[in-house]
């Protein structure tokens, strides 16, 4: 089967992740509905964007957020958590989260395949790396693609040296 890092989380998610508390019939909040959400905690239009992407690489652990901006965090936090929501980060983190603290899962999950492809490697953060290194750990049957001066998505905590990585982690040279 061929999917995206996030739609791949959905399905994880979906199937197990009443082990971290999720409720089964859990919505995710689109980039649309995160800016409604951020409107009803007093977000000013101009700042929702902004807001959204410091929110993202906080999470990361790439840049922290200013008292103010947290105090927002959590508002949003509880906001979707009062409706059963998670939002797009949250996939990948939550992905992470119950693989580290159900290794039985994640190895069950990783056993569906004997293959793994990733393509734009260049695009990934280490969290979503973190995930196909967990999926790939058993069989070592990698195929990776991905070119370092075509990574455009470093505002998301993206890096192309997730492809450096790639090759150290599993012992190949270019």
């Amino acid at each position: 089967s061929r999917s995206t890092i996030h739609s791949l989380c959905v399905k994880i998610l979906r199937a197990h992740g009443s082990a971290l508390g999720l409720e089964r019939g859990f919505g995710i909040a689109d980039d649309d509905y995160q800016k409604e959400v951020l409107a009803k905690v007093g977000v000013p239009p101009k700042w929702r964007t902004g807001l959204l992407t410091r929110f993202g690489l906080a999470r990361l652990g790439l840049r922290p957020l200013h008292e103010d901006d947290e105090v927002t965090f959590r508002r949003y936090r509880a906001y979707l958590a009062k409706r059963r929501m998670i939002d797009f980060d949250d996939l990948t983190h939550l992905t992470v989260d119950l693989f580290e603290r159900f290794p039985a899962v994640a190895a069950g999950v990783a056993g569906a395949w004997d293959y793994l492809l990733v393509d734009e490697a260049q695009d990934l953060n280490h969290v979503q790396y973190g995930i196909v290194r967990t999926l790939a750990a058993g069989h070592r049957n990698l195929f990776v693609v991905g070119d370092d001066e075509q990574s455009i998505f470093s505002w998301t905590g993206a890096s192309p040296k997730m492809i450096e990585t790639f090759l150290n982690d599993f012992g190949v040279r270019r």
